[in-house]
């Protein structure tokens, strides 16, 4: 574990060929990367959370546990990507810099769920057309 933390230490240091050793323009830059990647991992956890919830669902609907052992899978993948993201942010926690503040976090919580709510709803509207127009 502690040599693949170095390893992705490194990673996490490698220079961006676009920054061309500007300092500045290299933290941008990997300010921007890393906003962009903990949002996928955050966006991955979602979709995991989302397939889960199906899932139980469809068992719930059929009232047998026809997907139980897919749901544990899939537990265990978003568990794993969820340590790998806590990974990242203390990789950076490390170098000395903080990729955001907890304020800043919950911020970003919130705005990660009020876009969910906005899809629900856009879910919800497409579903009451769809059995409008089978009516």
């Amino acid at each position: 574990m502690m040599e693949e933390a170095a390893s992705n230490k490194n990673i996490m240091n490698a220079k961006h060929p676009a920054t061309n050793g500007n300092k500045d323009g290299e933290n941008r830059k990997l300010a921007v990367w890393e906003e962009a990647l903990i949002q996928e991992f955050l966006y991955a956890i979602g979709h995991l959370n989302h397939c889960e919830q199906h899932l139980i669902e469809i068992d719930s609907s059929v009232g047998l546990p026809l997907f139980g052992d897919i749901v544990n899978k899939i537990r265990e993948q978003r568990k794993i990507i969820g340590e790998t993201l806590f990974l990242i942010e203390k990789l950076e926690t490390m170098k000395g810099s903080s990729i955001r503040t907890s304020w800043e976090s919950i911020w970003c919580t919130l705005k990660h769920l009020t876009t969910a709510l906005i899809h629900v709803d856009e879910c919800i509207e497409k579903l009451l057309n769809r059995i409008g127009d089978d009516s």
